[in-house]
């Protein structure tokens, strides 16, 4: 057969039968496949008829489905969408992805698709057109109210009561809602107000969450300066690490925690003599780690981890001389 097919308005079905009619997608398969495909580029009258013919063809997507070719289904559907005519066809098509597209191509399409049964239709429609966030900011799925949050700061104003908090959350994206929601009864929302917006670290210092009071410490030095006395051993140690403080720091040095002491020697090595006997095995490896030349003092360490460690330095000490 010819290398190439040329697709006109009268044999769009012949062709579309002839594709139909093999079980794979083999290679003279393609050829009416290409040909389908140059057609509906060239020609909207050839596109909107082939859209005609594959709306409700279970064969059509049978065919592609089989041969895990979605994609190339997909494709051919969506270069039918260069063509306002073939929109208003496809707008009923049974593949949620193209529904999906035609929100993308035309507000218009979007807004009749706004009541669409698929909820990632409606997901779609929320976060393109503004306009339809406006209309689906009530919509009964919380992903759909969620992408409404986040394409509109007005609709998210609206949203910041949303008995999800995953919709609150994605309210966070404006600085005008994340200050609304700094005392937000859940810790993941008033976490990513903190992450969003780090200006409003200093509302958080005394947060009830350790895991935002830790996020504080991070952002700013004033906040980790004054978190180094924070109930939350974790919080003390990365507090120390950002306060870049070394004065406020060792007022720590006798901290209960071996989270907190390990941090210490581990930033300030030359108070490592310190905790050179320290009870805390891992304690004690962070000083042999700052101070590789104690090997010889941890090599017959109570604890097997310090002593294996204190080989290793011992061996590549030797091997260098």
């Amino acid at each position: 057969m010819e290398e190439e097919i040329e697709v006109t308005l009268d044999t769009v079905g012949f062709y579309l039968q002839k594709l139909l009619s093999f079980d794979h997608l083999c290679e003279e398969a393609v050829l009416y496949l290409e040909g389908l495909y140059q057609g509906i580029k060239r020609d909207e009258e050839i596109a909107k008829k082939f859209c005609l013919l594959t709306l409700h063809n279970q064969k059509f997507y049978d065919f592609f489905s089989r041969n895990h070719e979605t994609d190339a289904e997909f494709e051919i559907l969506q270069t039918c969408m260069i063509w306002n005519s073939c929109l208003a066809i496809l707008i009923q098509s049974p593949n949620v992805m193209i529904r999906a597209a035609i929100v993308e191509k035309s507000r218009v399409f979007a807004t009749l698709l706004i009541n669409d049964p698929d909820v990632n239709v409606r997901m779609r429609c929320a976060s393109t057109w503004e306009k339809c966030a406006q209309q689906l900011v009530y919509d009964e799925n919380y992903l759909v109210r969620s992408c409404c949050a986040g394409k509109s700061e007005e609709v998210a104003l609206k949203l910041l009561d949303d008995c999800n908090l995953y919709v609150r959350k994605a309210c966070t994206i404006w600085e005008s809602c994340a200050a609304l929601l700094l005392k937000d009864p859940e810790k993941n929302v008033r976490f990513w107000a903190l992450v969003r917006w780090p200006k409003f670290a200093e509302h958080f210092i005394y947060d009830e969450d350790a895991q935002i009071r830790e996020k504080c410490a991070t952002l700013n030095e004033s906040c980790a300066k004054n978190l180094i006395h924070d109930t939350s051993a974790i919080v003390r140690s990365v507090a120390i690490k950002y306060a870049q403080d070394r004065d406020l720091a060792l007022t720590r040095k006798d901290d209960p925690s071996e989270i907190v002491r390990r941090t210490l020697v581990q930033i300030y090595k030359d108070i490592a003599d310190n905790y050179k006997d320290d009870q805390d095995s891992t304690v004690r490896m962070a000083v042999l780690r700052a101070k590789p030349e104690y090997a010889d003092y941890y090599k017959n360490d109570g604890n097997e981890h310090v002593r294996k460690l204190a080989s290793s330095f011992l061996t590549s000490q030797q091997d260098r001389y």
